[in-house]
């Protein structure tokens, strides 16, 4: 272990005590600083907009690979808030083509939509079975 610390301690000063406080200053400095998850985007990718539509253009070609988590396929997709605005005051209508546009066009599950909207989870199914 010893061989891992040094490499990193090496990374701040080459005398261990001054490495020692300039890493407990870089940590505590961190630890004051705003949580980067909240940039996190669909949960996947954590970085600007400009950097998630790049990471997208990368899968693009394998959004058919089931292999590959659906999250991570569609990077880019509109959240369900885009789609789906909640307290719209738009029709039953309106609302359930949004439902069938969010599952079918952008992949999100049934169970994610009933959720959003605040629905049960078979009305939406019904909504999907239903045109």
């Amino acid at each position: 272990m010893e061989g891992r610390q040094d490499w990193l301690l090496g990374s701040f000063a080459a005398d261990r005590a001054e490495a020692e406080r300039l890493y407990r200053d870089f940590v505590n400095e961190g630890m004051r600083q705003a949580s980067p998850w909240g940039g996190v985007q669909e949960q996947t990718v954590l970085g600007d907009e400009g950097f998630a539509a790049r990471m997208q253009a990368l899968v693009e070609d394998r959004k058919e690979n089931l292999e590959i988590a659906t999250r991570e396929r569609y990077l880019h997709r509109p959240s369900l808030e885009q789609l789906l605005p909640l307290n719209q005051g738009k029709n039953k209508a309106e609302r359930n083509e949004k439902i069938r546009e969010a599952v079918e066009l952008f992949h999100y599950s049934q169970p994610e939509a009933a959720k959003h909207t605040g629905l049960h989870y078979t009305t939406v199914s019904w909504i999907m079975k239903k045109r």
